[in-house]
């Protein structure tokens, strides 16, 4: 028998030095409105960091050289923040260029295919032929990541037949079955008509063709809606917001399900010996042995629940060979789920895989979500940097929407695009927090417009509407931070200093003795993180100080704790695992029974990542893709909330991260509920009784 060595395996998770792919800034806030000057037409447009004269110049349709003729200052320079002026002269009536446009092309099997010129930009061409652009990216799916000069595009045309059909457009959250027992037809008869939805499904935005009053056309006996036809039973719950499948109250199941862990084991290296050879504890060899021991609890769980799961593992790291070797294997083909593998170089392939034959598949631990491109079928479990700072500007800013709050970073090469995203992410959720707490408060004096008025010590211009105003939603992840700060005022209260060249000095001279200072630091090192917290400690007697940190921070282990106390730092991580928890100590004892050894990060991983989806298997079969939302909402020991943040084409992300603080001198969970005595002694009774 083999004897395995186990060990503590010290697994970092986030990207050194918040290093990201720059992308593109488009162009999100182009104005719309003419305004006349001296008798002249123009648009007025606030620069945003990041946009450039070429880029504005080809989002209005004119030259460089046009914009600079207007604004002469340009000669030295585009500024953030600088209005400048669009001459709008040249361009003829949207109405009329559509309409000329039109005239001009040929309409073939419902599409014209339009030619892309230089300086066209997607939001134009949307415009130009009346089609959402989300329309025109579906039915041409390399426009994605781009337009190129003398590219094809096929533009869906709608033909308006009043007497035949209707054409609707589809709003956020909506399903076939909704829509289908709204207009009073069936599912099957939606999708005859749209055969983008039968192939895709619906997206938002969408513009779908429905049978028009009193018009029987080709279609079979409309089915009436029928009240009762469906209820939702208690075990089953929507996500705030979201439609749930109605495939997913009657799924169907199976008596077995196969599931395949291809995980790296480097078995290459044990074998040759006449011996077990003697490996060093850190030998690559037991780096996922934790992981496959996380997946053997849950396994184990399911079982004990009624589940009948077979788990196949195979060797499968960076080489392609054995990844080929393994998918060739007669057993393969009959696999309900694949959890693996845990590189780039062979994901891809084996995703691939997985969509020709209708198999989801786990991406473990790569937290980078352009890995979900292009597979539908693909789950990203560890939530990428983007989300990471995505829910950290909006906790900031339901929890500090009035204080001083600051962005610290050093414009690291590589980091700038992400930093400036969630900076503007950021001032969104600000600005409109701001804005919504502003109107509630002036909302007690009914119906007027205040001008300048003081509200909160501050002055606001808001428009007091009656009891509506209680009724709006804060914006979700998918309104981008740019449009909030164009839809809200943009706070004055977000300030950034560039570490490297203000120093702390730089950051003392913009603090308020007066407010809570929330420092949100986007900066990584040892050193540097020590020397920081130092140096501000020494002003926690003259200002209120919050600190956030980057998950890096959590690793570092010469930081004084005092520091990490007193100045209430906080780290935003996409993994954490709270030892005060009932649940974590509970896994803790089971795993110390079993194998005789600590669990490390990657044991916790990879529990809750296969029980998870054992668990979805177990409860809706292998289309449980349709039923995510109908999966438990994301609790503080749940971390999964599967989102498709790049459209139906593209895979799914978790969306769930974490933030602890340091308190009483231990790491806990911000969202973490407080337990009554007689809730603690519940929850320790039945994790005894389940042992």
């Amino acid at each position: 028998m083999i004897r395995t060595i186990f060990f503590l395996v010290g697994f970092f998770l986030a990207v050194s030095g918040l290093v990201s792919q720059a992308q593109d800034h488009g162009i999100t806030n182009r104005s719309e409105t003419i305004q006349m000057v001296n008798g002249k037409p123009y648009y007025f447009h606030a620069v945003l960091q990041g946009q450039t004269l070429y880029s504005i110049a080809r989002a209005y349709g004119v030259s460089i050289d046009e914009i600079v003729a207007e604004n002469p200052d340009l000669e030295s320079g585009l500024n953030y923040d600088q209005i400048i002026r669009i001459p709008a002269d040249t361009q003829e009536k949207e109405e009329d260029r559509r309409e000329k446009k039109l005239d001009e092309v040929e309409v073939e099997d419902g599409f014209i295919r339009h030619k892309v010129q230089r300086r066209e930009t997607l939001f134009g061409i949307s415009r130009q032929y009346n089609v959402p652009m989300e329309e025109i990216l579906f039915h041409n799916p390399d426009a994605r990541s781009g337009l190129q000069v003398r590219q094809v595009l096929k533009i869906p045309v709608f033909v308006e037949e009043d007497d035949t059909y209707l054409h609707y457009t589809v709003s956020a959250g909506e399903t076939e079955y909704g829509i289908s027992r709204q207009f009073g037809i069936s599912i099957d008869q939606l999708r005859a008509l749209n055969p983008a939805v039968a192939a895709e499904g619906l997206k938002e935005g969408q513009r779908i063709r429905l049978p028009a009053p009193n018009s029987e056309k080709g279609l079979p006996e409309r089915v009436p809606p029928r009240d009762g036809y469906i209820f939702l039973p208690p075990e089953i719950t929507e996500k705030p917001g979201e439609k749930i499948d109605p495939d997913c109250f009657e799924p169907e199941l199976k008596d077995h399900y196969h599931v395949a862990l291809l995980i790296p084991l480097f078995l290459e290296e044990l074998t040759g010996h006449d011996t077990i050879p003697e490996l060093p504890l850190d030998h690559r060899s037991f780096s996922f042995i934790e992981y496959y021991k996380g997946v053997l609890m849950a396994l184990d769980s399911v079982k004990k629940e009624g589940g009948d799961f077979t788990l196949h593992v195979y060797d499968v790291s960076r080489d392609l060979t054995k990844a080929r070797e393994v998918i060739r294997t007669p057993e393969f083909q009959d696999m309900d789920l694949i959890i693996g593998p845990f590189h780039r170089e062979t994901l891809s392939f084996v995703a691939g895989y997985g969509l020709r034959n209708n198999i989801p598949v786990v991406s473990p631990l790569l937290d980078d979500n352009r890995q979900i491109r292009g597979f539908p079928n693909l789950f990203q479990a560890t939530p990428s940097l983007e989300a990471q700072l995505e829910d950290l500007s909006k906790f900031v800013s339901r929890n500090y929407p009035d204080q001083n709050i600051f962005i610290v970073h050093n414009n690291q090469p590589g980091a700038v695009e992400l930093i400036a995203g969630f900076k503007e992410d950021l001032m969104g959720e600000v600005g409109y927090i701001r804005h919504f707490n502003d109107s509630l408060n002036l909302a007690r004096i009914d119906g007027y417009f205040f001008n300048g008025t003081l509200v909160g010590n501050r002055r606001t211009n808001v428009l007091v509407v009656n009891d509506s105003i209680l009724q709006h939603r804060l914006p979700s992840h998918t309104e981008t931070g740019l449009q909030q700060v164009h839809r809200w005022q943009p706070p004055s209260n977000v300030k950034e200093v560039i570490y490297d060249s203000l120093k702390v000095e730089g950051i003392l001279e913009k603090m308020d003795e007066n407010k809570k200072n929330v420092l949100i630091t986007l900066i990584s090192g040892e050193p540097f993180v020590s020397s920081y917290l130092r140096a501000l400690a020494e002003q926690l007697d003259t200002f209120d100080i919050t600190i956030f940190g980057i998950p890096q921070w959590q690793d570092y282990e010469t930081l004084e704790v005092d520091y990490l106390q007193n100045l209430n730092v906080h780290i935003f991580t996409p993994e954490f695992y709270d030892y005060q928890s009932f649940h974590i100590q509970d896994f803790v004892l089971n795993y110390r029974n079993l194998f005789d050894t600590e669990p490390g990060e990657y044991a916790f991983k990879g529990a809750q990542t296969a029980y998870f989806f054992f668990n979805a298997l177990q409860k809706f079969g292998s289309g449980f893709s349709r039923c995510i939302n109908a999966m438990d909402a994301p609790r503080y020991d749940q971390p999964f909330d599967f989102q498709r943040t790049m459209g139906n084409e593209n895979g799914w992300e978790n969306r769930h991260t974490r933030i602890f603080h340091y308190q009483d001198f231990r790491k806990k969970d911000v969202r973490t509920p407080v337990m009554t005595a007689k809730e603690s002694r519940k929850a320790k009774e039945s994790l005894s009784g389940d042992r």
